[in-house]
């Protein structure tokens, strides 16, 4: 997990916990659809003034760093689940054309 460097230390526990959740994810996807996670490695960066909430990019997630707020763990962790699924839904499974996107989304949701 990547963030700013002046956040590391304050952080820290939260990254950790978060760590342990983007690990319980990858077990739940992978025995859930029987299919291996396509990539080597997954990482998870915080970017300042982000202005998507959380975007999935082959092999890493990009999430507003506004989102490590204490009020904001749900959210956090819904996205990081949400954008996790992509990685089956969106590069196993991908959609003919933009007019069915919400498939996607949909099935990530679920």
């Amino acid at each position: 997990m990547f963030l700013r460097e002046e956040w590391v230390e304050k952080y820290k526990d939260l990254m950790q916990e978060l760590l342990g959740y983007t690990r319980l994810g990858m077990i739940f996807y992978q025995d859930f659809l029987g299919v291996p996670y396509p990539f080597e490695k997954y990482d998870t960066t915080f970017v300042a003034n982000y202005d998507e909430v959380a975007m999935e990019n082959a092999a890493c997630t990009t999430m507003c760093d506004s989102l490590l707020k204490t009020s904001q763990r749900m959210r956090l962790t819904y996205f990081m689940m949400h954008e996790l699924s992509h990685h089956w839904f969106g590069y196993y499974v991908s959609i003919k054309w933009w007019s069915h996107v919400l498939l996607n989304d949909g099935f990530t949701t679920y």
